[in-house]
């Protein structure tokens, strides 16, 4: 960037465009010796990483991952690698491991919602349905009611043999 070609953009703009967790999210994907590319494309990316790790509870099923605390602390270590550490954070929350991205979030002024929305009544005689349909092969009534339950504003995960989760929608 460069104030005579007049691309120059305030930390106050960026801040008030896309918010405090895009942008920690877009500084910790570059490491602090390496120039950063500012774009809407770049800070759109930052958003939607920072979204997902936001939502780590909405990861139907925790498996291990091959990542501990300990490979999170040396990426740290080894001269402030978060890019690395970053990678680490979305192996976290792809495999469900919530406490482990909690902690982690957390050395960075970052979180993970905490809360768990229960899913209406009717949502869930829905699910239930949908269950039932899909028990019965009839996949086309499933995912008519798959539609309805997302049109109410939740998702319907699969969960292990014949099991399902309801989860608000992400924005």
């Amino acid at each position: 960037m460069s104030k005579s070609v007049g691309n120059v953009v305030s930390l106050r703009a960026v801040l008030e465009a896309w918010g405090r967790e895009a942008i920690l999210v877009f500084f910790l994907g570059a490491h602090y010796r390496s120039p950063v590319e500012y774009s809407d494309a770049v800070m759109e990316s930052a958003r939607a990483q920072a979204a997902d790790l936001r939502a780590a509870r909405r990861v139907a099923a925790a498996r291990p991952s091959t990542f501990t605390w300990e490979s999170f602390a040396a990426a740290l270590d080894d001269d402030f690698d978060t890019p690395r550490a970053l990678s680490i954070l979305h192996d976290w929350r792809a495999a469900g491991q919530v406490d482990l991205l909690a902690r982690g979030l957390g050395v960075f002024g970052l979180g993970v919602e905490t809360e768990r929305a229960e899913a209406p009544a009717e949502v869930r005689a829905l699910a239930e349905r949908r269950q039932e349909a899909r028990g019965r092969r009839d996949y086309g009534e499933a995912d008519r009611l798959r539609g309805e339950i997302e049109r109410l504003g939740w998702d319907v995960q699969d969960v292990g043999s014949g099991g399902f989760r309801i989860v608000p929608r992400s924005a």
